[in-house]
């Protein structure tokens, strides 16, 4: 049979649409790296520390274009009624009379107490300080992302380890139902399993809860649908780097000193605290300005020899006039505002310094918390991968044990909590591991 034009192309589009629906509907995974370049591109504080560097650089030309004279035309044209004095004909006037006055002027700024140049280089610092304001942004989205992100991990192997218990628990239940119901043994040994998978099971839904808010506070932080369906993938392992350890705290210092954009943003608004200063202070030295002006002007009264009105624009050829001038003015006295505008600077780089000096102290008590956390997830790593080894072993003799009969309950269980510990603590000194060490490479700007 032989389908037509319109509904083959019909088809098409429902074949189209499911199969888009059905992409849409997949699963989407995320790594790390991705979840931080989706931060990086959706984060608002950052999107307003790149427009605060367009600001910036406004503000800067703007300081440039200072140096340039100012030029500024105007015209007016009016009508005056009654009694007034012409000064196109220096007569006393008492007729309607139009009057129009253009004229073009010109100032030049030739010394100002070097204002110009400490606002410029003023501006230039803020520009320096913007951009590294941008930087600092993506490094504190960066290291936010790490903790979301491996905190997301860690309640995902929580709750693995729940659920092999639950699946070790629930095998042992059953096995000691059958002995029970052979007459092999009491139904204490089942319901002591029943009442600790009760427990275990809770605990598991708390960890499932624990993994939702963590989700929820990581997809929040990239700006996506929290009603999407994402799955977060897990971080390489790293076991021969953990054995490898790190630099040395002083290189990774040396390091951040020379990097960190929050050190160099004190650092620029400590140096731009100090061209406030030298700017408040110009306005106690002279200032000499250029000016020069063209004009002329026009009256309706304005006759030639027959008694004819001048025609306008003769009329400005006639009375065009030229200017130029210099202006000296001296700072003699303004009510005290420039020493108090400098006594306010001088505050304000005060602080700035302040500020610089709190950096640093940040800084260095940021890097070594950090430091010390990787040092110390290191040697919690090798500790607990020898522990976990021989609780291991442990449990597998007790379980043994356990199933023979030759051990309690209670016993049987503290064995296997203590592996479970003993997993818990590998795997949280080898995250730990992982996001401190980014978070240096952060600090140190790689």
């Amino acid at each position: 049979m032989r389908i037509n034009r319109p509904f083959r192309v019909f088809a098409l589009a429902v074949l189209l649409l499911g199969l888009s629906l059905e992409k849409a509907d997949a699963q989407q995974k995320l790594t790390l790296d991705q979840c931080i370049e989706i931060a990086l591109e959706n984060n608002l504080d950052i999107q307003k520390a790149r427009n605060n560097v367009i600001g910036a650089e406004a503000r800067e030309q703007q300081s440039k274009y200072n140096f340039l004279p100012n030029l500024n035309a105007a015209i007016d044209y009016s009508t005056n009624y009654g009694v007034f004095f012409d000064n196109t004909t220096f007569s006393l006037e008492d007729i309607t009379t139009s009057t129009s006055s253009p004229r073009l002027s010109a100032e030049l700024n030739v010394f100002n107490g070097m204002k110009n140049h400490r606002l410029l280089k003023k501006r230039r610092l803020e520009k320096e300080s913007a951009e590294e304001n941008v930087q600092s942004n993506a490094d504190n989205t960066r290291r936010s992302v790490l903790g979301l992100y491996l905190q997301v991990l860690t309640d995902r192997e929580n709750i693995r380890i729940a659920e092999d218990r639950l699946n070790l628990l629930t095998g042992q239940m059953e096995r000691a139902q059958k002995r029970a119901d052979a007459g092999v043994s009491n139904l204490e040994e089942f319901y002591n399993l029943k009442s600790q998978i009760a427990s275990e099971n809770l605990n598991r839904v708390r960890q499932e809860n624990a993994l939702k808010r963590d989700k929820l506070s990581l997809l929040q932080l990239l700006q996506l649908d929290v009603n999407g369906d994402y799955e977060f993938e897990g971080v390489e392992s790293v076991n021969g780097e953990i054995e490898a350890g790190v630099s040395s705290f002083s290189m990774i210092y040396e390091k951040a000193i020379n990097y960190s954009p929050e050190l160099k943003i004190a650092e620029y608004n400590h140096q731009a605290a100090k061209q406030d200063i030298k700017i408040a202070e110009a306005d106690l030295l002279p200032s000499i300005s250029l000016f020069g002006s063209a004009s002329s002007r026009y009256s309706s009264n304005y006759t030639d020899g027959d008694d004819e009105s001048v025609p306008y624009f003769n009329q400005l050829q006639d009375f065009f006039s030229q200017s130029i001038g210099a202006t000296l003015r001296i700072p003699i006295f303004n009510r005290m505002s420039t020493k108090t505008n400098i006594q306010g600077a001088k505050v304000i780089r005060s602080n700035a310094f302040l500020d610089l000096q709190q950096s640093k102290i940040d800084l260095t008590n940021n890097l070594q918390r950090s430091y010390t956390d990787v040092i110390a997830a290191q040697e919690t790593y090798q500790a607990a991968k020898e522990n976990l080894v021989a609780l291991e072993e442990s449990f597998k003799y007790s379980k043994a044990r356990y199933e023979n009969g030759d051990v309690d309950f209670y016993t049987y269980m503290e064995s296997l909590n203590n592996k479970n510990r003993a997993e818990i603590d590998l795997m949280i000194s080898r995250y730990t591991f992982i996001l401190q060490k980014k978070v240096l490479n952060i600090y140190a700007g790689e």
